[in-house]
């Protein structure tokens, strides 16, 4: 008497399907988070600016001007738009809501247009913050409404809700 060995077509055609059910549903999601993380580079990036602005405020009571962002050592705020800051991120800009600081103030994020960005390739992301009461700081990110908007699926949870304003 012969003794069976091995699979036969029909198990082995079973497997390749439950594999290839898993890979079509793993597969994307992969995507979507690998582009999340190169797009939280950008906040990772845009620390150093943060911390400058903030540092104004405390010091000064106000944030800084749109001019005073350029002198010595506010160089982590505007950079040079032909050199890229990172793989992600082409550029850092600081922008101040009146000529002498106030209390209104924005940090545009550029995303490079490297193809594994996918959708959010070229994206723009702001992050506002507005001077409060007792010396206080609170930053708001914000879905831009010029330009190319990063898919807010793409944008780190602990900075959502990213605004539509």
């Amino acid at each position: 008497m012969k003794t069976k060995r091995g699979f036969s077509l029909t198990e082995l055609m079973v497997v390749i399907a439950i594999i290839g059910v898993l890979a079509g549903i793993a597969i994307p999601s992969y995507r979507t988070h690998a582009i999340k993380a190169k797009v939280s580079e950008a906040f990772n990036v845009a620390d150093p600016c943060q911390i400058q602005i903030e540092q104004f405020y405390f010091k000064n009571g106000r944030l800084p001007a749109t001019s005073e962002m350029t002198g010595i050592g506010f160089n982590a705020c505007n950079t040079d738009p032909s050199t890229p800051v990172s793989r992600y991120v082409s550029r850092i800009f600081y922008w101040s809501g009146g000529v002498t600081g106030g209390n209104v103030a924005q940090i545009q994020i550029t995303l490079s247009t490297d193809s594994s960005l996918g959708s959010a390739a070229g994206g723009i992301i702001w992050l506002d913050t507005y001077g409060g009461q007792n010396n206080t700081l609170r930053w708001f990110c914000r879905v831009p409404t010029v330009g190319v908007a990063v898919p807010t699926i793409y944008l780190p949870a602990n900075i959502l809700p990213c605004q539509n304003l």
